[in-house]
């Protein structure tokens, strides 16, 4: 690339997958979802208002199997959106799951393909949905750390 400037834009399109649940025992139960790369969108709805969180993963099945059972303390993204998760449902709320698994780029005059089983592209195209719902106003629930410092979204 011989431009000093970088102009990209980042598309893609999420598909509603459903509702996420509370099985009999209290755990989180995901609609089906596809075993491949893919950026998702959590909502949570409420008679105030929504909130959103939007990940990525390298196989999104396995992925939100981490919310329903999320593991040892250093899965922090498990261990802080489980809780969040559930006493949403607990109260009567909804929870709804979207994803995408196509992306694409376009940087000057040149549009391609995002391999979302990148990791690299994923984190453009997660980071792009991140910017997107920060800008329409909604409220994230992803945090983002700068040195030791968490910020929310």
């Amino acid at each position: 690339m011989t431009d000093a400037n970088i102009n990209v834009a980042v598309r893609l399109t999420f598909a509603s997958a459903g509702a996420v649940e509370l099985d009999d025992v209290g755990l989180l139960r995901f609609p089906r979802l596809p075993d491949a790369p893919a950026i998702y969108r959590l909502e949570l709805a409420s008679q105030v208002g929504s909130r959103v969180y939007v990940g990525q993963a390298a196989r999104l099945r396995r992925r939100v199997n981490g919310y329903r059972n999320p593991g040892p303390p250093s899965q922090t993204t498990n261990n802080r959106m489980n809780p969040v998760l559930c006493q949403h449902l607990e109260a009567g709320e909804n929870v709804t799951i979207s994803w995408a698994t196509v992306a694409e780029m376009t940087c000057g005059n040149h549009t391609a393909a995002l391999n979302l089983a990148d990791s690299f592209d994923r984190t453009l195209a997660e980071s792009a949905a991140v910017v997107a719902a920060r800008a329409a106003g909604e409220t994230l629930l992803n945090v983002v750390k700068v040195g030791a410092i968490e910020l929310s979204g």
